[in-house]
């Protein structure tokens, strides 16, 4: 599964990629480049600058990577989305299956 988060800065947004591959509940982090989002939050527009990450996620760590997201600061409603790739190459997929200890 391909997994997309963000973050409201690149020292949070490293520190979460590692600390999720560290744990094993992602098999891949990819921090991109700066975003600017505009969402309503709490009756008014807002806009801000946002990093986003990608996390390739086996499907038996779905909901435990969903959960250290989300117990992760500072948002209370963090942007947690997910879904299953079109093509996944073989050997990506192998690898991406193995514990990594």
């Amino acid at each position: 599964y391909v997994m997309v988060t963000s973050f409201p800065d690149r020292e949070r947004a490293r520190a979460a990629a590692r600390d999720l591959v560290f744990e094993h509940l992602a098999a891949c982090a990819q921090i991109g480049a700066d975003l600017t989002s505009f969402y309503w939050w709490q009756g008014s527009l807002q806009e801000d600058t946002e990093v986003g990450v990608s996390l390739k996620v086996r499907g038996d760590r779905l909901v435990a990577c969903a959960a250290r997201l989300k117990a992760l600061p500072p948002y209370s409603v963090p942007q947690i989305l997910a879904w299953t790739a079109v093509f996944a190459d073989p050997a990506y997929l192998a690898w991406a299956s193995e514990d990594g200890s």
